[in-house]
């Protein structure tokens, strides 16, 4: 998908990145800020119109602001050692408050809608957690408060935080293309997602576009997260604290990589949190893991109207919404 328009931000720590801005019909609708998940980038949210929030909120009225964060392919370093050098503690400081602070300026709306997918709902949880003030309602969806359950996954990826490389990037394109090029089953399908949910040349396409390489310091935080079996920041503090800001919290029933109870617990310490499960028993087309949220066969028809209600229902209660 091509924006209406792209503009970029600047980090106080020197990174430029993109802003990429889907308005609405009348270009005056509630800005929402669309953040994606770790080790991918903006094509989370408009890789295609069938499959794309950014498209279906605008479609609604809502003006949609998607930001690249550090580490995407079109995001400019300060300096070859800062390109090599961050993690989830930099998204957390420096991309989200300045993303942020560019959507409020050129928008001229001081307090932002959110919608976060894995990562995206954590830096949610962040924002939250040191500025709630500019938020005025949130979405998460598989975003984990915690990492308390132990999954054949998490237990592997502990292991394997002592055999990836010490320094730059973890390459997830290329492992990726080198996959798909040998003909191997496509990796996201077992683990990321319920195969049967979701339709595999669509996931090939965005796989090959969305998925960026993961930096050391990312990968030894989360390796840090999994041993604590919490969210923290890399001096070992809590990044999720009590808040009273509205939040719909989504979570896949089958989701291995946010597990579902992971992301439950944002409901127990949020205050003024919704919480749906998505599976086939709660009245779903099908259980749902931890990408199909986004791009399952149905996820346009019954997750995105989820988002949608929620965000206008909370414009209603604010007496935004006519």
């Amino acid at each position: 998908m091509t924006p209406a328009d792209t503009h970029s931000y600047r980090t106080d720590d020197g990174w430029e990145m993109e802003l990429r801005h889907y308005p609405s019909a009348d270009g005056a609708g509630p800005a929402v800020v669309l953040m994606h998940g770790m080790s991918v980038n903006h094509y989370n949210w408009d890789f295609r119109p069938e499959v794309s929030l950014a498209d279906h909120l605008a479609s609604e009225g809502f003006d949609v602001w998607v930001p690249s964060l550090r580490g995407d392919q079109n995001a400019v370093a300060p300096d070859r050692h800062a390109a090599r050098d961050y993690c989830f503690d930099d998204h957390a400081r420096y991309d989200a408050p300045a993303a942020l602070s560019a959507i409020r300026e050129k928008t001229g709306q001081q307090e932002l809608y959110w919608v976060g997918h894995s990562m995206g709902g954590i830096l949610l949880y962040t924002q939250l957690a040191t500025d709630p003030d500019g938020i005025a309602a949130g979405v998460s969806i598989s975003g984990p408060a915690t990492l308390g359950t132990r999954t054949p996954y998490s237990s592997a990826s502990k292991k394997a935080r002592f055999i990836t490389p010490k320094r730059g990037h973890l390459k997830g394109r290329a492992l990726l293309r080198l996959a798909v090029g040998l003909g191997l089953p496509h990796p996201v399908f077992k683990i990321f997602g319920n195969p049967e949910n979701m339709d595999h040349a669509l996931i090939s396409g965005v796989g090959l576009h969305a998925i960026e390489d993961l930096s050391f310091g990312t990968q030894t935080q989360v390796g840090r997260w999994l041993v604590a079996e919490d969210i923290v920041d890399m001096e070992g503090e809590p990044w999720v604290a009590p808040d009273d800001t509205p939040v719909l919290v989504l979570a896949g029933v089958i989701d291995h990589i946010a597990p579902h109870d992971d992301v439950a617990a944002a409901c127990q310490v949020l205050t003024d949190c919704e919480f749906v499960s998505l599976s086939a028993d709660a009245g779903f087309s099908a259980d749902y893991g931890h990408i199909d949220p986004l791009f399952g066969t149905e996820s346009r028809a019954e997750i995105y109207p989820l988002i949608s209600d929620f965000l206008v229902r909370r414009l209603i209660a604010e007496g935004l919404e006519d």
